[in-house]
């Protein structure tokens, strides 16, 4: 029985690490860069396009969360940390940073927190 327990954490870590490179493949790297490169000629492109992003994927996280708008304002303010991180240092530091998140998630609710 522990080796299943074991399987199922090893699962659930391995989901998370695919979440968080998934989706910073699609918005902070492929969004963001071509919402950027499209809105090139506004001066603030760069904080237009990681707005955007980050707009978008809180629309995406808004799940069952009672209240809905504020899981909205959550991660949303989450993805402009993130949008920020990926502009000035790269998509590795925001994946690095989202698969710490996730995994800190599942670490409080495991413990019940």
């Amino acid at each position: 029985q522990a080796a299943q327990v074991q399987t199922d954490w090893f699962a659930l870590g391995t989901l998370m690490v695919m979440a968080a490179a998934m989706e910073e493949i699609l918005f902070r790297w492929f969004l963001l860069g071509f919402l950027q490169s499209w809105l090139r000629r506004f001066a603030w492109s760069a904080a237009l396009a990681i707005f955007a992003t980050s707009f978008l994927w809180g629309v995406g996280h808004m799940g069952a969360v009672d209240p809905w708008w504020f899981r909205l304002v959550q991660t949303t303010v989450c993805g402009l940390l993130l949008g920020s991180l990926r502009w000035k240092f790269g998509v590795e530091s925001s994946f690095l940073v989202h698969t710490g998140y996730n995994w800190t998630q599942l670490w409080l609710g495991a413990r019940g927190a």
